[in-house]
């Protein structure tokens, strides 16, 4: 038996001629921590007592988890994000990863994934003509994925280093709206009135709300004496599933909107058309008290009101711009009007004021000149003196 320097450990022969080792790899909470291995050679004993050393020094876990990426992934899912995400997200979490990271990365052991692993996983992604949006969204659910398997590090040794981060994504393309002007936004709002589609260009011109937002509203959620409209459900498609109303998933989402009187009008119009289409459609009205409905009473979908807004786009002489880029259209119309960013956040029911200011941040140069100009205002109206070009010097004043 031959003896290495400390903590390098000792190998030596069995009588059925494998090798085994031993290496002393200190203490940790009082205990002496001491590993065997056994090889088939001499160089793979000495090769694993080096592994064990390094992952000490490392704090990484001594005894790799058999646990391979796909199978956590898969306990991930039913464990961490299904109870606790909502149905939508939990959808395009479990896309992702029964589309891209399992394929991919599904039979590697999680305690060996490496970030050169996951940025082939990417690199295969875009090359399949994925759009960056999707490879970062891929990314950056591995990237939680591993932050949970981080935490459960603690008590159950999977892993200590989030091989997510050490992958480059591609670089994030922001899409530019087309957002009407106020000519055309009032043009837009004038051509519609009585009409069907009058409700709804309403609400998503002046109040900036989501198709699925739009679709899940019920006359409950409105309150004209208060002049209150309130956004708290959306309806959204699920595979295998059909049309179904949840309720927003954020505080943020969840939001009470004043209603200008344009728009009041607007809805109590919509009453009476309802009501005309109700008393024609007989027994066949199915009553669920949707706001914007067919002409069963079922409510409308998110892609029907597309359609009715195309429509309706068509009717104006407008040239056509989607029905999401009325809500980029009354973001900007009011920080065009000097509303404050973070009140158009809440209006928005967006979760962050960073990505209301990432999305809208082209307006701020036009409000920065406003603003430079009210300064000037406040600064020279008692003093007309400042605004002069032809004013002499105090030459007493001037450093020779």
């Amino acid at each position: 038996m031959g003896k290495r320097g400390n903590r390098e450990g000792c190998i030596w022969e069995l009588p059925d001629g494998r090798w085994r080792g031993a290496v002393s790899l200190g203490y940790e909470n009082g205990k002496h921590v001491r590993k065997w291995v056994m090889r088939k050679t001499r160089g793979e004993v000495s090769d694993a007592i080096k592994d064990l050393v390094h992952r000490k020094k490392r704090n990484q876990p001594l005894k790799p988890t058999k646990v391979t990426v796909g199978q956590f992934l898969t306990r991930w899912l039913e464990v961490e994000v299904k109870p606790n995400k909502s149905r939508n997200t939990y959808r395009i979490y479990a896309g992702n990863v029964s589309k891209y990271l399992t394929p991919a990365l599904g039979q590697i052991r999680l305690s060996d994934l490496k970030g050169e692993d996951v940025q082939k996983c990417l690199n295969k992604a875009s090359a399949a003509g994925l759009s960056p949006a999707t490879v970062r969204s891929i990314n950056a659910n591995l990237k939680c994925s591993l932050t949970t398997a981080l935490r459960w590090h603690r008590s159950n040794d999977v892993i200590t280093h989030n091989a997510a981060k050490d992958a480059i994504v591609p670089p994030q393309m922001q899409y530019k709206a087309t957002v009407l002007t106020l000519e055309d936004a009032k043009t837009f709002l004038a051509s519609v009135v009585g009409h069907p589609y009058e409700g709804l260009t309403s609400v998503g011109l002046s109040l900036g709300l989501r198709r699925g937002e739009v679709a899940g509203l019920r006359w409950s959620s409105i309150d004209f004496v208060k002049r209150q409209l309130h956004v708290t459900h959306q309806l959204q498609r699920f595979n295998g599933e059909g049309v179904t109303l949840c309720e927003l998933k954020t505080e943020e989402s969840r939001r009470t909107l004043p209603l200008p009187q344009s728009c009041i009008n607007a809805l109590l119009r919509r009453q009476m058309i309802q009501e005309a289409e109700r008393i024609k459609a007989g027994d066949k009205w199915q009553e669920q008290h949707f706001v914007f409905t067919s002409r069963n009473g079922r409510p409308i979908t998110p892609e029907r009101i597309g359609v009715q807004h195309k429509e309706a786009m068509k009717r104006a002489g407008l040239a056509l711009i989607r029905f999401h880029d009325l809500r980029h259209t009354a973001a900007t119309l009011l920080l065009a009007q000097g509303v404050p960013m973070k009140l158009v956040q809440k209006i928005l029911g967006h979760s962050s004021f960073k990505l209301t200011m990432d999305t809208y941040a082209h307006v701020l140069p036009s409000m920065l000149e406003d603003a430079a100009l009210v300064m000037e205002g406040l600064l020279t109206s008692s003093s007309p003196q400042l605004l002069q070009t032809d004013v002499a010097l105090d030459q007493s004043k001037v450093v020779q």
